[in-house]
């Protein structure tokens, strides 16, 4: 049943079409669908949400490198949990999606002009993050600087 809300949920972000009963009304236009494809320096740059997420990206030829940093219990005398993503995504009408490797989870990027929105769908460990970490939510930019992220790390070999 999980695995079958988890499949559904990501239909409905990723066809942007709605999912439950039509309501005979036409839905709103969403805020971050861009009527043409934002440039590479538009998407580049540093990207915040308050205290607890900063997102590094840097616009490739039809890709986004992407890292990302998202915490929970800032607090806690022991120290947050922490949420990282490293990576290079495929990106494709501003929108990029992350999918760990050993998780059931997504991370849907959304790039509009001056933030990104973030989707999480799945739990933490679902997206390979520490215990309550979501990154979800409107990330804002705060530098169009290129943050110079070098080559995405290769995954670990299971050999």
């Amino acid at each position: 049943m999980r695995s079958f809300l988890l499949l559904y949920a990501s239909l409905c972000v990723l066809s942007a079409a709605p999912c439950f009963a039509d309501s005979g009304k036409q839905p709103a236009r969403p805020v971050h669908q861009q009527s043409k494809d934002l440039t590479a320096a538009q998407i580049t740059g540093t990207y915040e949400a308050g205290q607890w997420g900063t997102l590094d990206i840097a616009a490739l030829p039809g890709e986004v490198r992407v890292h990302l940093i998202a915490l929970v219990g800032l607090n806690r005398p022991s120290g947050p949990n922490i949420g990282e993503v490293d990576t290079v995504l495929l990106l494709d009408k501003n929108m990029a999606v992350y999918a760990p490797p050993d998780g059931e989870g997504r991370l849907i990027l959304r790039f509009a002009s001056g933030y990104v929105e973030i989707t999480q769908i799945g739990a933490s460990w679902d997206v390979g993050f520490g215990m309550g970490v979501n990154a979800g939510g409107r990330y804002k930019k705060t530098s169009s600087k290129n943050p110079h992220l070098g080559p995405a790390p290769k995954p670990d070999s299971e050999g």
